[in-house]
């Protein structure tokens, strides 16, 4: 016992503040946790949209059956094949990807009349 004291006495007053924010932290149930995550992401401007979004898909997943997917991917794939292999893919890429990772502001248009 005597040990203990003389531990808890040589911690400094920030680690003694740590140590009790650690167990603090420790003691919280796993359910009020996972029920402030949720709360977060449901807070976020698009929240719902991401939550709606996965059930949407989840549903789609279990709705649609394998044929379908298979023609929807061959669709996509076939699409950016040809969009690949075509002569002016590969500058519509590039400006997409310019434009998406540009860090200049957008231009805007400005009126002549003002």
């Amino acid at each position: 016992m005597a040990t203990t004291t003389s531990r808890r006495q040589s911690l400094s007053p920030a680690r003694r503040a740590a140590r009790k924010s650690s167990t603090a932290v420790a003691t919280v149930p796993a359910s009020v946790l996972l029920r402030e995550r949720w709360q977060r992401l449901l807070d976020h401007p698009h929240g719902e949209i991401v939550v709606g979004a996965g059930l949407l898909g989840i549903l789609s997943i279990l709705a649609l059956p394998p044929r379908a997917w298979a023609a929807l991917g061959g669709g996509i794939f076939g699409t950016a094949a040809w969009i690949v292999r075509a002569p002016i893919g590969a500058v519509v890429i590039g400006a997409l990807l310019a434009k998406r990772w540009s860090d200049e502001p957008e231009l805007k248009s400005v009126d002549a009349t003002d």
